[in-house]
């Protein structure tokens, strides 16, 4: 996890690096809302909960359909506060000292502004052996409204109370997935 929080500072600095270079932009009333940023937050608890259905298969279980909705988040940068709303499916097994379940989620977060929204995968897994318990979290969002162009890199980790928010804004084109290297 330290890793993947260095690699995104890293992106960060050389993100406002290219920033700096057009200082021009800086003078523009419109910049703030199209500028790079590195910000931090937590997230509150969810207005309202969708049971999902759950189903035994062989081997583990299946969950489809939960809802966690109008989680108040708040940010350093308010472009990505407001309220978010998360909807998921996932798969999980019990194993002889301890779980696993892994997610697939849609979030959208939505303000006055615009909206943001995205999917991303969640894990949370906990025994006794290395690595204990880990809960991790992280989405590409992608804006509308006043965020049009812009993309953010969302990392959410879980501790005690409120799960910390970190997110990279970026003003830039996702790219599209790459197909497989071909091993010959």
């Amino acid at each position: 996890m330290k890793g993947l929080k260095t690699n995104l500072i890293a992106v960060v600095a050389v993100g406002l690096v290219a920033a700096s270079a057009v200082g021009a932009a800086a003078q523009d009333p419109e910049s703030s809302t199209r500028s790079v940023a590195y910000t931090t937050g937590f997230a509150g608890s969810p207005v309202s909960f969708v049971e999902p259905t759950e189903e035994s298969v062989p081997g583990g279980r299946q969950m489809r359909g939960l809802g966690y909705i109008d989680i108040p988040v708040n940010f350093s940068d308010a472009r990505l506060a407001g309220l978010m709303s998360i909807s998921a499916n996932g798969a999980g097994q019990d194993f002889a000292d301890g779980f696993a379940n892994l997610e697939s989620r849609t979030y959208r977060i939505t303000n006055d502004d615009g909206a943001w929204t995205g999917s991303g995968d969640y894990i949370v897994a906990g025994g006794s052996e290395p690595p204990g318990f880990i809960e991790q979290e992280s989405v590409v969002l992608t804006g509308d409204g006043a965020y049009d162009g812009l993309v953010a890199y969302l990392f959410i980790e879980f501790t005690s109370g409120n799960p910390e928010l970190e997110a990279v804004i970026l003003e830039v084109e996702r790219a599209p997935y790459p197909e497989p290297v071909a091993v010959e």
